[in-house]
């Protein structure tokens, strides 16, 4: 006890002493824990793919460092996986094969892989330089795949599944009929019809409290969503070709309406810069709208029907050209710069 007052004793008396040193001492580990708690808070959970891409456009590009992993196309199927620099100054060959839905993580890329002998399709992992290639999941739906750092989500008899990045400890996460799902951080967003009736849903990765409903719809569907701040934004289908772009807080208070789309819209790809799209007007196009209604713009138009994925500031677009093959290309999201893969 008499050593732990002379303790105390000897740090009151050197404070006192060295006030100033203390005081910077003190101001600088504040500094320091501030900056720690800033840069935690602003860094984004690994994922491999934007919902954007992987849900309504089929996971056809992903984005790693300088590159961008692409699928190929032959004879109007999938082929294999490619990758190009951003600047476009070089393009490789990863892996041939029927992939869609990538996802790229930490040198892995995570994909949905057709069995053509046995007609079905897997959950896959291999490098990023196409070797090491092995199989997680067996007969999954054809379905979106999201890739996190450590866990893989798939779809497998209509239930949604994840599973550790080596292939152990699968777990059905929700048995409900989800449309629609974005990961944001330990938390997933998701939407999913009951009854003829549409939901905003949230539950935990680990499927705990899997069904807090956040959005109830009776006479419409909920088509896109997307977690953007404090604030989740979706877009409503509520009568013939009537779409709607609504906001609302992530406990489903505040509901607003932002924007009423005058045209019949489809392969909805809501990212975190702006909401992407395909107008259906006689022919097709993608256009773009920011979040506040603004900046609307048309990128590109198409004589037939247009996928699209984001990536680095590149639309990466699968269609048929005048000959009727399918081919993937590439357009800046300003539209001033094209180029075919």
């Amino acid at each position: 006890m008499e050593k732990l007052l002379q303790i105390k004793d000897i740090v009151n008396n050197f404070i006192k002493e060295h006030r100033k040193i203390t005081m910077r001492a003190l101001a600088a580990l504040i500094v320091i824990i501030t900056i720690l708690v800033i840069t935690s808070a602003l860094k984004k959970d690994k994922i491999g793919n934007s919902a954007g891409n992987l849900i309504n456009n089929n996971g056809i590009s992903a984005t790693e460092g300088k590159w961008i992993y692409y699928v190929e196309f032959d004879d109007g199927e999938p082929s294999g996986i490619y990758k190009v620099r951003n600047s476009g100054s070089k393009t490789k060959k990863v892996k041939s094969g029927y992939f869609e839905y990538l996802n790229i993580i930490d040198k892995y890329i995570y994909c949905l892989e057709k069995d053509e002998d046995k007609n079905q399709y897997n959950l896959v992992k291999m490098k990023t330089n196409g070797s090491k290639k092995e199989t997680l999941a067996k007969n999954i739906d054809y379905a979106p795949v999201t890739a996190t750092a450590g866990r893989i989500y798939y779809f497998k008899d209509k239930n949604l599944y994840s599973i550790k990045d080596n292939g152990s400890d699968r777990q059905k996460i929700s048995d409900k009929n989800i449309s629609y799902y974005e990961i944001c951080g330990n938390m997933m967003y998701y939407i999913y019809e009951n009854d003829g009736k549409s939901y905003i849903a949230k539950m935990k990765l680990n499927g705990k409290n899997n069904n807090v409903r956040i959005g109830k719809l009776d006479d419409s569907e909920y088509v896109a969503l997307h977690v953007k701040g404090n604030k989740i934004y979706y877009i409503v289908h509520e009568e013939e070709k009537t779409y709607k772009l609504y906001r609302m807080n992530k406990n489903g208070e505040k509901e607003e309406r932002i924007y009423s789309f005058s045209e019949e819209i489809d392969y909805i790809n809501m990212q975190d810069d702006a909401i992407y799209y395909v107008v259906k007007d006689g022919g097709y196009k993608i256009s773009t709208i920011n979040y506040k209604a603004g900046n609307k713009g048309t990128i590109k138009k198409f004589d037939s029907e247009v996928k699209f994925n984001i990536s680095n500031k590149w639309v990466f677009y699968v269609t048929e050209n005048k000959d009727n093959e399918i081919i993937i290309e590439r357009i800046t999201i300003k539209g001033e710069k094209e180029q075919s893969l």
